[in-house]
């Protein structure tokens, strides 16, 4: 059967008035962290506009370790007006995915002194020559937890989803290739360790999915976007052809990497 943009979807149990997808973006917001007015109406454009899903820009777990890039998502003060976006964007019927991200590691906005810290003792973005500060192990273990607490946020905020920031070469994923993870610890080495930052980050989303009945996690890496949680905190089997395709094609992109 022929389908269309503007055809019902869904994505596990999450309904969706169409196809049409609003891809995430970063924004700036308040001083401590918050969404803006601004930013607030220009989600409720896009949503008054007709996107089925909106998917926001990272909203980063903690700034322990970086300065902030973009909005935060780490305590309830940050929750009144993440509510306030999705409320007006359901008012029109779209559903809205709250990103969560532990950081843009050695992409983050550094001088030519201050090293950032990264998965591995590599260059720095901005200024190749700075090597980078790797996390210690104690230290990933608290973003990953914060992941977690971060999620439960956006659940109180009322966000029809979450999805997991690990692309584009920010700080989950330069624990995912070779070319900046050269760690020998458990976070190092093979395919497998290399991804662990990612699937302990994904379980902890998951256990703050069951909590409420409703709700939903997606992990955006280089290859997919990824369902990992559904209303019933199951995890849904999608086509056996495309899931083989998409392991096979992350397994190559990522010995490649």
């Amino acid at each position: 059967m022929d389908r269309s943009l503007f055809d019902r979807t869904q994505l596990g149990s999450m309904k969706l008035k169409n196809r049409i997808f609003m891809a995430p973006m970063g924004t700036t917001g308040e001083a401590d962290g918050s969404y803006c007015n601004e930013g607030i109406d220009y989600f409720e454009e896009r949503a008054k506009g007709g996107a089925g899903l909106i998917i926001t820009g990272a909203n980063v777990v903690s700034t322990k370790y970086e300065p902030r890039p973009c909005t935060e998502l780490s305590n309830f003060h940050h929750v009144e007006r993440l509510n306030m976006l999705i409320d007006r964007c359901h008012h029109y019927g779209a559903k809205v995915c709250v990103q969560i991200s532990p950081g843009l590691g050695r992409q983050q906005f550094t001088d030519p002194f201050t090293p950032p810290y990264s998965a591995g003792s590599v260059g720095a973005f901005w200024f190749p020559d700075l090597i980078c500060k790797p996390f210690e192990v104690e230290d990933i273990h608290y973003l990953v937890e914060r992941v977690g607490y971060s999620a439960s946020l956006a659940v109180n905020a009322g966000a029809d989803c979450v999805m997991l920031h690990a692309y584009g070469g920010y700080l989950l994923d330069q624990f995912h290739s070779v070319q900046w993870n050269n760690r020998t610890d458990e976070y190092g080495g093979s395919l497998e360790k290399r991804r662990i930052s990612a699937s302990r980050a994904s379980a902890h989303l998951t256990r703050a999915s069951r909590w409420p009945r409703s709700w939903r996690t997606l992990v955006s890496t280089r290859c997919s976007w990824t369902l990992v949680a559904t209303r019933s905190g199951s995890r849904p089997s999608p086509p056996s052809t495309p899931r083989r395709l998409t392991r096979r094609t992350c397994r190559r992109r990522f010995a490649r990497s």
